[in-house]
């Protein structure tokens, strides 16, 4: 129900963008204060995010914006847009995720 993961107002030093820079990646977990309250991080900012999520033949849903992006709008995790699946970019990459089971 938020709008970014840590809120709903936008703030460029929770996250990498152009916005404030430094203009490439960074190591996972620079930004803790962009952190969700799930411990999610990263989920704003650093480089869209390949989704599974089928836009049309050949080209897949990605989210999250990049370190690439200025302004507010492209760093909502719900924003989105389509890539063609064949795409190797410096501002498209993919989050691995683990299933944990609660005892």
């Amino acid at each position: 129900g938020r709008t970014f993961p840590w809120g709903d107002g936008f703030d460029p030093a929770r996250l990498n963008s152009h916005d404030l820079g430094p203009f490439s990646t960074l190591p996972v977990a620079s930004f803790p204060a962009g952190d969700s309250p799930f411990g999610v991080t990263d989920v704003a900012g650093q480089v869209f995010e390949w989704t599974v999520t089928e836009f049309r033949s050949g080209r897949y849903l990605v989210k999250g914006g990049s370190w690439d992006d200025r302004g507010c709008c492209v760093y909502r995790p719900a924003a989105r847009h389509s890539q063609a699946a064949h795409i190797k970019h410096i501002l498209v990459g993919f989050r691995l995720v683990r299933i944990v089971n609660e005892p």
